[in-house]
C-alpha cells in the first residue's frame, strides 16, 4: 500500500513534526511504502531522507493561500502527478490549509482515500470544507474533536492520542552535568519547559511565578528550551526584558534548541506548561514518560494526558498564583513529586505509547484501502 504524507513545512517547528517522523520510524514497511510532500527543503526533510523516505517538493514556499488560483492549479497538478506516478492508494495530511487542502482535492479527483490529521484547534472556511472531502479525519484529542460538532457525519472522526517512543526515556543520562550545563548546581531545584517561543505558550507567566517561588525557595532555576530561537523574535525580547527588569537572569534562562531533549526533560525535577492554548500537548506525554510530576494550565487536550492531583496538577489558565503555589507544594513535597512522577508513566504506557499510535493508524490506512477497493 503506497501512502502520500502531506506536511505544510520542511522545517521542524513543533509536535506535529515529531508526531509524523515517529509514524515515519515505526510504520510497517512491508505493508506501506510512504513517501512524503513538502513546500520547501528543511530540516523536516533532511530527517525524513535520514528514514529513508522520499521526500518530493512542491512548491518553493509556504502555501498560505490555497485561493491563488495560478500557484495553487500548478501545486494541484504536481500532487495529482504525483499520486499517479507512484501509484498512491491513500493520501493523509499532517497539516491544514494549504497544500493539504489542495491535497484533498487531488485525492477526490483520482478517487483515492484523503485522511485529515487535525492537529489545532483552529476553525474557519478551509477547514470547513476540508472536513467535508476528508474520507477520514483523526483528531489528536477529544478537544480537538469537539470543534467539529456540527459534522453530521460524527463516525468520520477518530481520536488517536500522539504516540511516544517511551523506551527513549528509559536510557540512563548523566544528569548532574546536564544540569550544570544549564546552570543549576546539585543543591539547586530545575524546573522548566520546553516548546516555540510564541505568545500563546504563556511562558510570562513562569516569570510571573517564579517571582513568588523564589521568595520561598531561593535556590530553584527555572527555563525555557526554544525551539526558534531567534534574537530578533517579539515574544523572546519581550520576556527578556521582563526577565531583566525582575534582576532574574540568574534564574530564568531563556535556552535555544536542544539536542538532547530526552535528556534534559530527565534532568529536571518538574516540567511545566503554562499554554494558553494547547490541542494535546506531546511535551507533557515525554514529561510524564520520564517520571516526571507536571503542573499545567488546563488548557485544550491537556486534562486528557495529565490527571489533575494524579500525574500532576492542572490551573486555570493565567492564574499564576497558584501555578506557582502547585510548585511549591511538589518542592515541599518531592515523595509525592516522585509518586505523581511515576503514575505518570504508568498513564504513558496504557494510552500513549508509539506501538499504540501506529497500530491504529494502520487500521485506519487498511480499513480506507479496503473499503476504497471494494467500491471501485
Amino acid at each position: 500500500m503506497n501512502i502520500l504524507y502531506l506536511t505544510d513545512t520542511g522545517n521542524i517547528i513543533g509536535g506535529g513534526e515529531f508526531s509524523l517522523i515517529d509514524l515515519l520510524k515505526n510504520l510497517r514497511r512491508d505493508e506501506f511504502n510512504p513517501c512524503v510532500v513538502m513546500p520547501f527543503e528543511g530540516s523536516f526533510a533532511e530527517i525524513v531522507r535520514g528514514l529513508g523516505v522520499s521526500v518530493i517538493i512542491v512548491g518553493s514556499k509556504k502555501i498560505k493561500n490555497p485561493l491563488n488560483i495560478f500557484y495553487s492549479a500548478n501545486a494541484l497538478k504536481q500532487l495529482s502527478g504525483i499520486i499517479k506516478k507512484y501509484k498512491i492508494d491513500l493520501v493523509h495530511s499532517n497539516s491544514t490549509g494549504g497544500i493539504s487542502f489542495l491535497g484533498s482535492l487531488a485525492a477526490k479527483f483520482k478517487r483515492i482515500p484523503f485522511v485529515w490529521h487535525v492537529r489545532t484547534m483552529d476553525q474557519g472556511v478551509i477547514n470547513f470544507v476540508q472536513s467535508l472531502l476528508a474520507t477520514k479525519i483523526v483528531a489528536i484529542s477529544q478537544a480537538t474533536k469537539n470543534k467539529f460538532w456540527w459534522l453530521p457525519m460524527k463516525n468520520k472522526i477518530s481520536v488517536i492520542y500522539n504516540g511516544v517512543d517511551l523506551r527513549k526515556f528509559d536510557m540512563e543520562v548523566d544528569r548532574i552535568n546536564i544540569r550544570k550545563s544549564l546552570g543549576c548546581k546539585e543543591d539547586e531545584s530545575l524546573v522548566g519547559t520546553i516548546g516555540r517561543y510564541h505568545a500563546i505558550k504563556g511562558y510570562e507567566y513562569i516569570i510571573k511565578a517564579a517571582g513568588i517561588i523564589l521568595k520561598v525557595f531561593p535556590g530553584v532555576k527555572f527555563f525555557v528550551a526554544g525551539l526558534d530561537y531567534n534574537e530578533e523574535n517579539k515574544t523572546l525580547i519581550s520576556l527578556k526584558n521582563s526577565v531583566n527588569r525582575l534582576n532574574l537572569e540568574d534564574r530564568i534562562l531563556l535556552l535555544g534548541k536542544k539536542d538532547s531533549v530526552t535528556e534534559i526533560i530527565s534532568s529536571l525535577d518538574i516540567f511545566i506548561l503554562p499554554s494558553l492554548t494547547e490541542s494535546f500537548g506531546r511535551v507533557l506525554v515525554e514529561a510524564m514518560a520520564a517520571k516526571k510530576p507536571v503542573v499545567a494550565f488546563n488548557v485544550g487536550g491537556v486534562a486528557e494526558i495529565v490527571e489533575d492531583g494524579k500525574t500532576g496538577f492542572l490551573v486555570k489558565a493565567r492564574n499564576y498564583k497558584m501555578f506557582a503555589s502547585k510548585i511549591i507544594y511538589l518542592l515541599k513535597n518531592p515523595e509525592m513529586a516522585r509518586k505523581m512522577g511515576e503514575a505518570g508513566r504508568r498513564r504513558c504506557e496504557e494510552l500513549f505509547g508509539i506501538d499504540l499510535y501506529v497500530k491504529r493508524i494502520q487500521s485506519v490506512y487498511r480499513e480506507l484501502i479496503n473499503e476504497n477497493s471494494y467500491r471501485h
